[in-house]
């Protein structure tokens, strides 16, 4: 049965699918992974998101922009 969702793919500070190519494309994987595999992928996406950011950004951030970055909007 389809669900009839969709989506949006975070696009903070680049797109993490589609433009522009760029390292974003490596939490994009794992996003993309848990929105159609969410049982076959359990990691915490949250806990990626935060890590990927400091790994490859030097940055820390907050759950706020967490949230922000995850909703797929500006």
């Amino acid at each position: 049965m389809q669900s009839r969702r969709l989506h949006l793919s975070p696009k903070l500070p680049f797109g993490w699918v589609d433009f522009p190519p760029s390292v974003n494309r490596l939490i994009g994987l794992w996003w993309l992974a848990k929105i159609l595999y969410p049982e076959r992928f359990p990691e915490d996406l949250r806990t990626l998101t935060r890590d990927f950011y400091q790994r490859f950004y030097h940055v820390s951030i907050d759950d706020r922009q967490i949230d922000r970055v995850l909703a797929g909007r500006d």
